[in-house]
């Protein structure tokens, strides 16, 4: 997942990148309790490793999981099957939380 792309796909701009980034990286590292149900690796290690801070950095699963779970909406993400056409996948808060509407739904 890009921040580019995503600042684009929210705000109709990318100049909201940086401050997503900032944003998100901050919720990880300050939720670690709530990201160990789905990453091994204690989230400031993560972080480190991953570059997540660094501007360029692509997101991965976890980075659209923190987003879902900061902004308590479910993300849907398409992407290619391999030539069993596409598929959209869900991305719901770790917190377990109903979610607010509207979703938000992003192109690989």
């Amino acid at each position: 997942m890009g921040l580019f792309d995503l600042s684009f796909i929210l705000f109709g701009v990318q100049s909201y990148h940086k401050s997503m980034r900032e944003t998100l990286v901050s919720f990880m590292d300050g939720n670690q309790i709530l990201f160990a149900k789905v990453e091994n690796t204690p989230m400031e290690q993560y972080l480190l490793v991953s570059k997540m801070k660094e501007h360029g950095t692509w997101g991965t699963d976890l980075e659209i999981l923190a987003f879902s779970s900061l902004c308590n909406t479910t993300v849907y993400v398409y992407c290619s099957c391999g030539g069993q056409g596409c598929r959209c996948v869900p991305y719901k808060p770790l917190t377990g939380h109903q979610t607010n509407y509207p979703c938000v739904y992003i192109p690989s």
